[in-house]
């Protein structure tokens, strides 16, 4: 209603009365006291609201981190079991006798571009067959033989 000042001046007139001019500065230092200390335990109050609210906000984060923790760990698991059954089947095959490899070897070398006897397929030394039918009834040439590309510089 009035301004802060005058309810100030208001306060202090009665408390003059009330009090006396003598006893006044006295309760007018112990009514300092009295504030001050109620303003420390309201800045007390305040910063443990803070820290409960900043230790919620960190047990939330630690919670999310262990859940993130546990799907890595099982995705490490995972990429372990893989990699020890991946192991297995290398050691199986080579604990097979080595008469098996050459048999093998022949049968993935026409899956992986090597001829039986170790060379590379090139283009140089690749022979297909080639079956030409333009309609005609006259025979075709069993292979033919790719010319080997020559290396342009730039």
């Amino acid at each position: 209603m009035f301004g802060t000042g005058f309810e100030l001046l208001l306060i202090l007139i009665v408390a003059l009365l009330v009090v006396g001019p003598e006893r006044l500065p006295k309760v007018a230092r112990q009514v300092g006291l009295w504030v001050g200390r109620a303003r420390t335990m309201v800045q007390s109050l305040r910063a443990q609201f803070e820290e409960e609210i900043e230790l919620d906000e960190l047990k939330r984060d630690t919670e999310n981190l262990r859940r993130d923790a546990q799907s890595l760990k099982a995705q490490f698991g995972q990429a372990g079991t893989q990699t020890e059954a991946g192991l297995r089947k290398i050691s199986k095959v080579l604990s097979q006798p080595v008469s098996e490899w050459t048999a093998t070897e022949e049968s993935d070398s026409k899956r992986s571009g090597v001829i039986a006897d170790g060379s590379e397929l090139k283009p140089g030394n690749v022979e297909r067959s080639a079956a030409i039918s333009d309609g005609d009834d006259s025979p075709a040439p069993s292979s033919v033989s790719l010319p080997e590309k020559e290396a342009t510089k730039p």
